[in-house]
């Protein structure tokens, strides 16, 4: 199992808000109890959504890789990731209070 921490520590190349922010979110109780539905706001599909509830066990870990495939995909399409990204998937799936705390980091 790939962990998000060191994932997100030692390969993704983003800010230190971003990684935090990332951190944060895969430990947000919400969000993790309802991981697919999160999936779906973070433009995950079908193949990638059956295959992390395949290989993993758990809905933090779940919820972790989901963040983790997000990134992969994201990096290797050349997309900008930063804590503005991430807050508009919040946002999008209804979690304004968690978005509110990285608001700040944004600017």
């Amino acid at each position: 199992m790939e962990s998000l921490y060191l994932y997100l520590f030692a390969v993704v190349d983003v800010d230190l808000a971003f990684r935090r922010a990332l951190a944060t979110v895969a430990r947000n109780g919400h969000l993790v109890s309802d991981w697919t539905v999160f999936c779906r706001y973070l433009d995950l599909d079908d193949v990638d959504i059956e295959t992390i509830a395949y290989e993993h066990t758990g809905a933090r870990e779940r919820c972790q890789q989901s963040l983790i495939r997000w990134t992969k995909l994201a990096t290797s399409s050349g997309q900008h990731l930063g804590v503005d990204v991430l807050l508009k998937v919040l946002r999008r799936c209804s979690s304004h209070k968690l978005a509110g705390q990285y608001h700040a980091y944004a600017r």
